[in-house]
């Protein structure tokens, strides 16, 4: 019989040491994550897990794609890769310069071959340098058995069988670098649900299994600035899973979406700093803290925003209390 420092040592041999087992007596457990973008959406979803997959579902132009470009700057600002697979092909410059993602820390693969990118997806998952790949999206990536139109009636079948068992493998290399892994989808219609709810992801339940954060976007009303043209939308948002969050899947919450930039950062933090009662709100007036401790009261949300803007010391200071 093998005493446990002896199975150990034969286990952790040639580990890395974030790879090595051990007791957790002088060790902290903490999953690590990736914003989103939106710090509301942050608090409410509990934003992407590292080390596992997560999804955002929605139709096109509701803003699927920038919102992963925006958790893509979150992971490069950390000093890590991103890896973007560019499925659709919709990405080029315009899309970098309004979300202020840094392309020199950006790999971006273009083409639709579902065999030719997991191969690829597994090799990067494999990659210290690498903090997110995205997969934009799930159902545009084609099996070559589907390109070559010889498997018949069951090519559905065999594109889910191909992701659900190259995933798992991909996800448990992620886990050990804390990589986060990110899908973008779309429902479609499963003709043989009649009554109730009849959509479904389409490539196969793995994606349901595998799941840590599962956002679905719907796009609402256009926004237009005062020369009528168009500068963002507002989008109904709905956490479907959070493994880090206690969630409502049917409840519904409103974020305002802009073409440049992304989200608000001060107004959605000013709307978290409220919610959780850092800034406490008793009819139109808004009271906190600032840096030094003494209690400041405004009259309204607008003045509340207004003075973040104007007061940054103060706000990183209410920030930090999140």
């Amino acid at each position: 019989m093998a005493t446990l420092e002896e199975t150990l040592k034969k286990l952790n041999k040639g580990k890395r040491e974030q790879d090595t087992y051990s007791t957790l007596k002088d060790k902290e457990v903490i999953r690590t994550r990736t914003s989103t973008g939106s710090p509301y959406l942050d608090y409410l979803s509990g934003g992407f897990m590292n080390g596992g997959y997560n999804c955002i579902v929605a139709k096109g132009g509701s803003g699927k794609s920038s919102v992963s470009l925006l958790a893509c700057k979150d992971v490069i600002s950390r000093g890590k890769i991103a890896v973007y697979f560019d499925g659709e092909g919709t990405l080029d410059d315009s899309y970098f310069s309004r979300m202020g993602v840094n392309k020199n820390n950006f790999i971006h693969i273009r083409h639709r071959n579902l065999e030719r990118m997991l191969d690829e997806a597994e090799a990067f998952s494999q990659t210290d340098e690498v903090g997110i790949i995205v997969f934009d999206s799930i159902p545009i990536f084609k099996s070559t058995v589907i390109q070559e139109k010889s498997a018949g009636d069951y090519t559905i079948g065999i594109e889910a069988q191909r992701w659900g068992t190259r995933m798992t493998l991909i996800e448990g290399y992620a886990v050990s670098r804390d990589i986060c892994l990110l899908g973008l989808q779309h429902y479609k219609k499963d003709p043989g649900v009649m009554m109730g709810e009849n959509r479904v992801l389409s490539k196969g339940e793995w994606q349901g299994t595998m799941m840590n954060t599962f956002i679905d976007l719907t796009k609402k009303k256009i926004i237009y600035d005062e020369n009528k043209n168009i500068i963002g939308h507002t989008l109904d948002v709905r956490i479907k899973k959070s493994k880090t969050r206690a969630y409502d899947p049917t409840a519904v919450f409103s974020v305002t979406f802009y073409n440049e930039g992304g989200f608000n950062q001060i107004d959605e933090y000013a709307r978290v700093l409220i919610e959780t009662e850092i800034a406490k709100q008793s009819g139109a007036w808004v009271k906190f803290p600032n840096k030094d401790g003494e209690e400041i009261s405004v009259n309204g949300t607008d003045k509340f925003i207004e003075y973040l803007k104007n007061n940054p010391e103060d706000f990183e200071f209410l920030k930090q209390q999140l």
